[in-house]
């Protein structure tokens, strides 16, 4: 957990969403350093622009997304266990998708509202029965930005989070007189549905959405928001007992704070983020060092951002289940030093122990933290076959 911090008077926050994905050791589980490759299996399903996977944090299953369906697949058998429709009025925000700690529930948004200025709800879908549930339909569908509003104004919902195993937390927007969006808020919902509970409200009246992207620590009172107003980025810590300015800039032209991913660890102390700026620079041919990895670590107490790997360029990255180890993602090198790496502490060089350029996460944008799942397993994607889906077992 964050340590005391002193209050902050006149902050201007925004939220930052990241998926967290919190899992736990098993207690039997070896040290990261003694872990090992014990087995590769192949799933037959492939990543590709309009289809994503989440492994759940227990590694029992893992959920398979596209435009046209929400299914899940119990492992390491890859046996379907359900396959719901998305229905016609909704799309599926690929890379919005986070379960639930009991790896239970899967919630995500239903579109992409920065893009496609369509209103976004939150869905949430059972894997134990496929039932699919939008948790906040409004009844809107288009946000009437410069023309007549026709039927409700939308209740704009982002970045579903996971309080416990059966709460959600979610940044919402309203759309209020004169086509302003209203002060960007956090409510909080049950798995069983009804209304929404307001938590907290966040920032000043805003004309844009400016907090998009939040990251909440499963079980605690301790999360992650990003704001980023055009003018000013401000990363912030929240605990219990107050705020604090995890890393900020206000020089817009050099975008070194530019967040696509924020994941705090399981035990608080750091901040994984993936860099936008850095991932905008990369090329197959570019030469790289580590001091350009997109992925890094933040040191949520002393601000200090850390490289993964003092030796690499980190193109991925994701917690050990109890947080104080990395699995990370190492590419645009040699071959034979290219793969995926293990680590038992931030800044220190990890092992490789999958060689190969071409994997990496199971998203289409690669924007979402690897899982590695309580059960040493790690879901990852390889390009060498067509994005084919591969489940790594970790074993000493």
């Amino acid at each position: 957990m964050l340590r005391p911090i002193r209050r902050l008077s006149n902050l201007l926050i925004i939220v930052s969403f990241l998926h967290i994905g919190v899992v736990f050791a098993q207690e039997d589980s070896p040290p990261i350093n003694d872990l090992g490759v014990v087995n590769i299996m192949p799933i037959d399903l492939q990543v590709n622009p309009s289809s994503a996977a989440y492994l759940a944090p227990d590694g029992s299953q893992l959920a398979y997304l596209t435009r046209e369906s929400i299914c899940f697949y119990a492992l390491p058998a890859v046996s379907e266990t359900s396959c719901t429709p998305v229905p016609e009025d909704a799309g599926v925000e690929l890379e919005s998708a986070v379960w639930s700690p009991d790896s239970r529930y899967l919630a995500l948004m239903d579109n992409d509202v920065l893009r496609m200025l369509i209103d976004s709800d939150i869905l949430l879908v059972d894997s134990q029965n496929g039932t699919l549930t939008n948790l906040t339909d409004d009844g809107a569908r288009r946000i009437p930005l410069g023309d007549e509003s026709e039927g409700p104004l939308p209740l704009i919902d982002l970045s579903p989070q996971w309080m416990d195993d059966t709460t959600l937390v979610f940044i919402r927007y309203e759309l209020g007189e004169e086509e302003q969006f209203t002060q960007g808020a956090l409510y909080t919902l049950s798995v069983e549905g009804g209304e929404p509970e307001l938590l907290r409200e966040l920032t000043p009246r805003h004309t844009s959405l400016s907090i998009y992207r939040l990251n909440w620590l499963p079980y605690t009172e301790q999360y992650l928001y990003y704001h980023d107003d055009g003018r000013t980025r401000i990363l912030l810590a929240v605990n219990d007992q107050g705020q604090q300015i995890v890393l900020a800039d206000s020089k817009v032209e050099s975008m070194p704070t530019v967040f696509s991913t924020i994941d705090l660890s399981a035990d608080g102390q750091y901040v994984l983020r993936y860099d936008w700026y850095n991932m905008g620079r990369l090329t197959p041919d570019a030469p790289v060092t580590a001091e350009d990895s997109i992925a890094q670590v933040i040191d949520a107490e002393s601000s200090v951002t850390a490289l993964i790997d003092p030796a690499y360029f980190v193109r991925e990255a994701g917690w050990s289940p109890a947080g104080e180890g990395l699995a990370y993602i190492v590419s645009n090198g040699p071959e034979e030093e290219s793969g995926l790496y293990l680590t038992s502490a931030v800044g220190e060089a990890g092992q490789l122990l999958l060689a190969g350029e071409g994997y990496g996460g199971t998203t289409p944008s690669r924007m979402q933290p690897l899982t590695w799942a309580s059960n040493n397993t790690i879901l990852l994607s390889d390009r060498a076959e067509g994005f084919q889906l591969v489940l790594v077992e970790l074993g000493s």
